[in-house]
């Protein structure tokens, strides 16, 4: 997909009819596609960005569908140029865009009409190739619309840089990500094949004649019915609540900059320590996890060295009683021989020993040898405790030479440790709650505290939604399981049941090649991502691995230690450039042509993650990149740079006087001036 052509008319600051193409184009030496849209703050670059999801969703431009009453209320503040009066005007907004699926191409035209008066009335008018769509119903081109660009697929191409790290900080609830997770990588198409075996196979269990079953089956799907729409439910609410706690960080972000401005170095001296407290509260949390784990383990018995000491001593003892246990039992069968021997006149033939002497030579010979082979009765008849095979006995011995040598070792590195981690996040608490006697600051902090616990509370209500959330999604599973079980039966019973059969392996055939397309692509996401974050943090060596889970898709990062790290351990720029990575990995992994638009791009970000932006993402992330920026995000060095990439330029000039936009081109300098 790459968008041609925006055009509003009378919409918000933009009086009057505005276009703008936004074709990428080919330089003299090199591929251009970057369009570049400045404008001071206020100027109307979030109207322009938010116009092309509001031409192609209306009511649903903002996530999860508006009511009837505020949609109206939204248009008619939208719309400007109205009478005197303020009650009648008329806007529109038309995009144009190039769409390509399988091996097919078309161009689309999608304008969206508002007229203003009494009531608002809305157009939709979709045309293709020039020509209005008549193989699809007027009331279905909403639809239409949807099925071709997703809204939540369309929200991951289309956003505001100030809050793209949300899809890091949002992973467990963040609904546009997962979704397109499967579109991008091609798994829906395999999922939609499934889909309609699973409603041919019902198909064919209705005409089958089993009653019985096919009204439990119908009583089945009415429940899974209710519980997708409690589900659907419960993901608009967890919308607005992320929608509350974007305006919630955004408070914090205002107050927090106010006492910076008013406490001076103190603030920001306060955040730095902040980020320390939490590396520390990590670290602590890893040292007490290892010294749980020892006291699980081998601990209990480094406490006591001396009975581990008299333990030792004493399998050794059980282990000789038993070899020479072991060997009484060889040396008596033996001695029983020797004495047969011993009683044969062959032994005596030529010994010179008169017979009469015989018997009592032979009794000394077996008393001398049996002093001196058998183990006397006091090495034999004490008891064995505890009967070990010469393994466990191995295995025991070293368990114990480690409990008395090892742990404490061990155990004390981590004491000390975490001794110091301890004592300095307290020293780091008391300088976070060291605030100024300031009358200024002062009720500034306690207003960010009160945010802070509206952020808990919202927070609190995602972690409730979650749950609600699971639980529904555990019903759903279990429906799920219980209506293939009974289409199973059902399918016992069709006299056609060869058709069946060859549906049901073809389902099972999708599973295992959904199950390796699955493995495929989230390794090759895997590694792309992995590049993509290195290759925009230009921190090497920090991350070394990325896992992403199958099941839900939830992307771990691991240290060159092994180690998982927390998101919360990143910072905000690094949790931005990693939602921008995640956006590249998935477009590069995809193979498909999508554009990038983006919003305040370098906002939150500081010198060094701006370079790796503008010198590697915008460059060469796409065949289309749009960005909206103001004159200190993409500033006249980073314009120089872009400027051989930028295939147009357009500048947002604001007037105060007649309170309206003009669009011109060339950005707040001319590609024709730098390049001079």
């Amino acid at each position: 997909m790459l968008l041609r052509r925006l055009e509003l008319e009378n919409v918000r600051l933009f009086k009057g009819n505005h276009s703008l193409d936004l074709t990428p184009g080919e330089g003299a030496s090199e591929h251009r596609p970057i369009v570049i849209i400045g404008g001071k703050n206020g100027a109307g670059k979030t109207t322009l960005f938010e116009s092309i999801l509001l031409c192609l969703y209306g009511p649903q431009f903002n996530g999860p569908r508006m009511s009837a009453p505020k949609y109206n209320q939204f248009i008619r503040q939208m719309v400007s140029g109205r009478s005197k009066e303020g009650l009648t005007g008329h806007a529109f907004i038309e995009i144009e865009f190039e769409f390509s699926h399988i091996g097919q191409s078309h161009i689309y035209t999608v304008k969206r009409y508002w007229q203003v008066g009494e009531k608002v009335e809305e157009h939709l008018t979709i045309k293709r190739a020039g020509h209005r769509l008549t193989d699809i119903e007027v009331d279905q081109w909403q639809e239409f619309l949807n099925e071709l660009i997703p809204p939540r697929f369309a929200r991951l191409f289309l956003f505001d840089g100030e809050k793209i790290q949300n899809l890091v900080e949002q992973d467990s609830t963040n609904l546009y990500l997962k979704d397109s997770f499967k579109s991008l990588l091609g798994l829906d198409l395999v999922e939609k094949l499934k889909a309609d075996l699973s409603i041919y196979i019902s198909q064919q269990n209705r005409a089958s004649g089993a009653v019985g079953l096919q009204q439990e089956l119908k009583t089945l799907k009415e429940q899974l019915g209710t519980i997708e729409e409690e589900i659907e439910v419960v993901d608009q609410e967890q919308a607005g609540l992320v929608t509350r706690l974007d305006q919630v960080n955004a408070a914090i972000e205002r107050d927090e900059a106010l006492i910076s401005q008013e406490g001076g170095s103190y603030a920001r001296k306060r955040e730095e320590m902040k980020e320390e407290k939490s590396r520390l509260d990590g670290e602590i949390s890893t040292i007490e996890n290892a010294i749980r784990e020892m006291a699980s383990g081998l601990l209990p018995f480094a406490i006591t060295p001396r009975y581990c000491a008299q333990l030792q001593d004493r399998l050794r003892a059980e282990q000789e009683m038993l070899a020479v246990k072991q060997s009484q039992a060889v040396i008596e069968a033996r001695l029983a021989e020797f004495s047969k021997e011993l009683k044969s006149s062959l032994v005596w033939s030529d010994a010179g020993v008169p017979p009469e002497s015989r018997d009592d030579v032979a009794s000394r010979v077996l008393s001398l040898v049996e002093s001196r082979f058998l183990p006397t009765r006091e090495a034999t008849d004490k008891p064995l405790i505890h009967q070990l095979s010469e393994t466990d006995h191995r295995r025991l011995t070293h368990w114990l030479d480690q409990a008395v040598t090892e742990i404490p070792q061990r155990l004390t590195g981590l004491t000390n440790r975490l001794e110091s981690q301890v004592e300095e996040r307290r020293r780091v608490a008391e300088m976070i709650n060291r605030a100024p006697p300031d009358e200024v600051i002062a009720p500034m902090i306690q207003h960010l505290n009160e945010l802070h616990q509206q952020l808990g509370q919202v927070l609190e209500q995602q972690r409730t939604q979650d749950s609600a959330k699971k639980a529904l999604i555990f019903q759903e599973t279990e429906t799920e399981r219980k209506i293939k079980r009974l289409q199973e039966k059902l399918t016992d019973s069709l006299d056609n049941s060869r058709k069946v059969s060859l549906a049901q392996q073809s389902q099972r055939a999708l599973d295992d090649y959904m199950a390796e397309l699955q493995k495929e692509k989230l390794t090759q996401l895997k590694e792309t991502l992995l590049g993509c974050f290195t290759r925009l943090l230009r921190k090497e060596g920090y991350i070394t691995d990325i896992r992403i889970a199958p099941e839900d898709y939830e992307i771990t990062l691991i240290d060159r230690d092994g180690t998982s790290i927390e998101k919360d351990r990143l910072s905000a720029g690094e949790k931005e450039i990693f939602a921008i990575a995640i956006l590249w990995a998935l477009t590069l992994t995809s193979g498909r042509q999508l554009p990038f638009i983006i919003d305040t791009p370098l906002g939150r970000l500081d010198s060094d993650h701006r370079g790796n932006l503008v010198m590697d993402f915008f460059q060469n992330a796409g065949d289309q990149m749009i960005i909206f920026s103001t004159d200190t995000e993409i500033d006249l060095e980073y314009f120089k740079t872009l400027s051989p990439h930028i295939a147009r330029a357009y500048h947002l000039d604001y007037s105060h006087t007649a309170k309206q936009t003009e669009i011109t081109p060339g950005y707040f300098w001319t590609l024709e001036k730098v390049s001079t």
